[in-house]
């Protein structure tokens, strides 16, 4: 409450923003690559939903580590420990050859997630003045909200253009 007005340029909530939105994309993004996982890896369904349950637990385990690291050294470094988290295993996922990578690698992106969301917030808090502090909390989390509403539309052009490779492969295979 000591801080009279929002202390950095506007990108910083942009950042913020963006934060907030990729790590609300990721979380439904799973459901909509569930089928693929599926069939690419030749597991059932029940196995496979492992990696949504492996996922939520890593956003517990990340936002209770990452928090007590970002209470000791600091948000900056919290917020940077939840994004090498995140954006590591998210890559780490997409090349995972074997559900048990993918399983493994789900979580630790979760930490990231869990991570980022508990960091951004808590950080909103702390250097957002008190008049405006819901507002620039709302622009966060509605940036989140965002993501997950774009998700069906991001899916629904990766199958057409799944679709178009399949079916340009197929008349060149014959």
């Amino acid at each position: 409450d000591r801080i009279p007005c929002w202390p950095y340029p506007r990108r910083v909530l942009a950042i913020v923003g963006a934060g907030i939105f990729f790590a609300f994309f990721d979380i439904v993004t799973i459901a909509a690559a569930l089928p693929v996982l599926i069939e690419q890896l030749h597991v059932p369904a029940h196995e496979a939903s492992r990696t949504i349950s492996f996922g939520l637990f890593g956003y517990i385990v990340g936002a209770f580590l990452v928090s007590r690291l970002a209470d000791r050294i600091g948000r900056r470094v919290g917020l940077l420990v939840s994004v090498v988290l995140f954006s590591g295993g998210s890559f780490m996922t997409a090349t995972s050859q074997e559900l048990w990578q993918v399983i493994l690698w789900r979580f630790v992106s979760g930490m990231g997630i869990g991570a980022d969301i508990a960091g951004i917030t808590t950080y909103l808090g702390e250097v957002s003045p008190k008049r405006i502090r819901g507002r620039y909390t709302a622009i966060a989390v509605g940036c989140g909200f965002l993501g997950i509403a774009l998700v069906p539309f991001a899916a629904e052009a990766l199958d057409r253009k799944s679709t178009r490779l399949n079916s340009s492969h197929m008349s060149e295979s014959r």
